[in-house]
């Protein structure tokens, strides 16, 4: 009954509650139940999609639009037309003059953390992450793949309807993530660098190579090690230097390999990649260190990005990639060569660039 109404309503705002029906329908159709308590969530989303329904029907601005706290949102994805969710997590009072910092927190891994229960949890925890003067945003990223893919455009929509939306501060947005959110924020950062301020991962994966444990004897086909570059970090590294990254791991978890091996490509830079160690800590946070972590993102975020940097830096072996503000790569001699720009302002206010591939 609730589909039918909504398909009766022409509105703006229809995917906030067409995301909730599509979430008890797929839970209800895939058997996505795995204990008592989870026939509740689907009692829960039911209740808030009939009372934005009924908001949408009265024809008047709905409600849940100057909600404070825990938000859940839906936006239509251009990958296949679907309604996908967000979480957002917003200050008491929105600022009407000025504009406020945006964090973007990735989820780990959760391969039960399907609609229905990532919409739950959003509508019911805080998160890891909590700030006074700033909005929180927790995307979807569907599939579970590290955001790549499919989930690499939900982070990128999800960001765009947040600024659409709300009083966002485009130039203070911060990129954060634990586990494979960790993942996210290494890939995400290095491919799209110029979308955020600051940025850190913690303890997620880089490569593929070294993450698997491959050796070379063990390689696939030289056509997929190939594909391997399209997502692999370490061959975007340079990106990283155009924004400060400030990466994360438990002393005792094995997941320190990958910023290792960012620690290694930095080197081969001639840079240091800063990198905060939670003593005696496995796969999760020093609350002694996240704190530290914060400081640093917030010191970042309230910097911005400079209008007018003396450096910028491409590094991409993929021209879908080839970017970063003003300054594209169109061609290049070799696909999936190390394609690079160095670009230097000088004091005259020209740009001075090197270039390869």
């Amino acid at each position: 009954v609730l589909r039918q109404d909504l398909q009766q309503i022409d509105n703006d705002f229809e995917a906030d509650v067409e995301v909730l029906l599509k979430a008890c329908e797929f839970a209800i159709l895939h058997r996505e139940f795995y204990r008592d308590g989870d026939f509740k969530k689907i009692d829960r989303l039911l209740e808030v999609a009939s009372n934005r329904l009924m908001e949408l029907q009265s024809e008047e601005t709905p409600a849940w639009l100057a909600q404070s706290g825990n938000l859940v949102r839906g936006y239509r994805s251009t990958v296949d037309g679907s309604v996908q969710p967000l979480g957002l997590v917003l200050p008491d009072q929105l600022p009407r003059d000025r504009q406020v910092p945006l964090y973007i927190w990735l989820h780990g891994r959760g391969d039960k953390v399907t609609d229905l229960h990532f919409i739950h949890d959003r509508m019911n925890e805080q998160g890891q992450i909590q700030l006074e003067e700033a909005i929180v945003l927790h995307p979807f990223g569907r599939q579970c793949v590290g955001y790549k893919s499919a989930g690499e455009t939900d982070v990128i929509e999800a960001l765009d309807f947040v600024c659409n939306n709300y009083p966002v501060d485009t130039k203070r947005i911060v990129l954060m993530g634990f586990s494979m959110g960790g993942a996210g924020v290494w890939h995400l950062a290095a491919h799209y660098a110029d979308r955020f301020c600051a940025a850190s991962p913690g303890a997620g994966f880089a490569e593929t190579a070294r993450y698997q444990n491959l050796k070379p004897e063990d390689y696939p086909p030289e056509y997929e090690q190939i594909l391997w570059k399209v997502y692999d970090v370490p061959g975007y590294v340079r990106n990283l230097f155009n924004l400060p990254v400030v990466a994360y791991s438990g002393e005792l978890d094995k997941q320190i390999q990958a910023a290792r091996v960012m620690e290694d490509a930095y080197a081969q830079q001639g840079r240091r990649l800063p990198h905060l160690i939670g003593p005696g800590m496995g796969h999760k946070y020093h609350p002694n260190t996240l704190a530290d972590i914060m400081a640093r993102m917030e010191e970042a975020a309230g910097e911005g990005q400079p209008d007018l940097p003396k450096q910028l830096y491409i590094q991409s072996p993929h021209q879908r990639y080839a970017r970063h503000r003003w300054l594209v790569v169109d061609g290049v001699e070799q696909q999936y060569g190390d394609t690079r720009v160095d670009a230097s302002r000088l004091d005259t206010g020209r740009w001075q660039l090197t270039t390869n591939n």
